[in-house]
């Protein structure tokens, strides 16, 4: 077998497996649905093939989630569910019924979990299942409409072994400091790293391989952090600067979550923070996004108007996942500059020939004239609580929320805990260090963005309470969390 064409490795065990074979449908056991894909099969010790996702998925009606992924959907759900179920392993099989996933990574992260998860491809699927009582292609016809009964696969024995290997690489950010007459600073950022070869988060899974140059996302931060660093050398009075050129913004804010959480300025003494992302490609206006993080941000930023022919877009909250979530989430007032998705974004199409420089200069002298009005001694700058809790948005960067601290290096899925605050929401509701966050209100929780678009969902009351799935060793546990600190 060959890795990215026949397999994945998704998750790694203890050692090697070699063990008999059974399906189990989806691999679920939800007991308030009524729905169990385990129920008169004895799991234990077996290698247990399932499908990915889950039944009804493309119907509204479906008693999971709807239309949308369900908590049971997930890889890390159904590895939890095989092992309490006493599986040695499991496969996943490509569901029949969605062309979602087809694709295969190239640079294959594995998380030891316990026992080994691997995912087939539909070929070494029908191979597997060929000699039990139901060929793939039944099983295919008949998983839309009902609860798939498991089954043993008798004469196949099956070996897995997937080592996970530790390797880590080192990051820097870099930042440069502008001395003021006080001893408060303004924050100017903007992430340098791109998506490389596509290998993590192409768009389009057939470029993966093809040089991602991200001439907007974001050269032209980076471009625009540059000019303004060269520009402010030559003032005097008011606050300090710091330009900082993040690192591992595309692998989930790590250049901002290392600096907040290991600050060269004290956090108290940053009066504010603007971030440049994708400013490359205006259509005549620009997004600002939290300004109602501070309140004297909407007066000062209508004070522009009549200085730039842009037209200036406001967004109260912040919630755009860029490095400027790491400061709000220490409740330091934040504002973030983009001038909107393109069909490039995430593309190796996206490359200096289409960039705006005309408007990209109009942004950064919107900018600008912001950094020097922030500056100023006699320019107050307060915080505020936007409705959505800005406690919360600093997960997205590894920040803590709500007093759970994320893993910033976990790549499957759900939020892996790497720590939890004492005194806090989520000490209370008794999460642990290593608890998995996999589901939210009934819904998967992919990854950290997700878990926190999910806790800030428009609508909702800021004093929330949410039923966080988790899975615990060998336990699946329902955590209450309030969003109120």
């Amino acid at each position: 077998m060959n890795l990215h064409t026949d397999y994945e490795a998704l998750f790694s065990g203890p050692l090697p497996v070699s063990a008999p074979l059974a399906f189990a449908g989806f691999g679920i056991t939800a007991a308030e649905l009524g729905y169990d894909d385990y129920a008169g099969l004895d799991a234990r010790g077996k290698i247990v093939a399932v499908f990915q996702h889950e039944p009804e998925e493309e119907l509204e009606t479906s008693r999971f989630a709807g239309r949308s992924p369900s908590s049971w959907s997930t890889v890390t759900y159904k590895a939890a569910n095989a092992r309490n179920h006493g599986a040695a392993g499991l496969l996943l099989l490509p569901d029949p019924h969605c062309e979602r996933e087809r694709t295969w990574k190239t640079d294959t992260q594995v998380e030891a979990f316990g026992l080994p998860v691997v995912k087939l491809s539909e070929e070494w699927s029908r191979r597997l299942l060929r000699s039990g009582p139901r060929t793939l292609s039944e099983i295919a016809r008949a998983a839309r409409d009902v609860l798939l009964e498991p089954f043993d696969i008798p004469n196949v024995n099956v070996s897995l072994s997937v080592e996970a290997i530790e390797r880590y690489r080192t990051l820097r950010n870099v930042v440069g400091l502008v001395p003021g007459t006080t001893d408060d600073y303004v924050v100017v950022g903007a992430h340098y790293d791109h998506l490389g070869l596509g290998e993590r988060k192409a768009l389009a899974p057939e470029n993966i391989g093809a040089i991602h140059n991200g001439a907007d996302d974001n050269a032209s931060g980076t471009a625009g952090l540059l000019f303004l660093a060269s520009r402010a050398v030559r003032r005097k009075n008011g606050s300090g600067l710091v330009f900082i050129a993040f690192a591992g913004e595309e692998l989930g804010l790590l250049g901002s979550s290392a600096y907040v959480s290991r600050p060269k300025i004290p956090l108290e003494k940053i009066r504010a923070m603007l971030n440049m992302d994708m400013i490359g490609r205006s259509d005549g206006s620009v997004y600002i996004g939290g300004v109602g993080t501070a309140a004297e941000f909407h007066d000062l930023l209508d004070g522009l108007k009549k200085e730039t022919t842009l037209e200036l877009k406001y967004a109260e909250t912040p919630q755009a996942p860029s490095d400027h979530l790491s400061f709000a989430g220490e409740k330091i007032p934040v504002l973030f500059f983009f001038s909107g998705l393109h069909a490039d974004y995430h593309q190796p199409s996206d490359d200096r020939e289409k960039i705006d420089q005309v408007r990209a200069r109009q942004i950064l002298q919107v900018v600008e004239s912001v950094i020097r009005r922030l500056v100023r001694k006699d320019q107050p700058v307060h915080f505020v609580e936007t409705d959505t809790n800005t406690a919360l948005l600093g997960a997205a960067a590894g920040s803590s929320v709500l007093g759970l601290q994320p893993e910033p290096s976990w790549e499957a899925d759900g939020v892996l805990v790497a720590d939890v605050k004492a005194a806090t929401p989520a000490f209370e509701a008794g999460f642990r260090r290593g608890d998995i966050l996999i589901g939210c209100d009934g819904k998967a929780v992919a990854n950290r963005l997700d878990l926190i678009q999910q806790l800030t969902e428009q609508g909702r009351a800021p004093d929330t309470a949410h039923q966080i799935l988790v899975v615990r060793g060998e336990e699946l546990l329902a955590l209450p969390l309030s969003t109120t600190e």
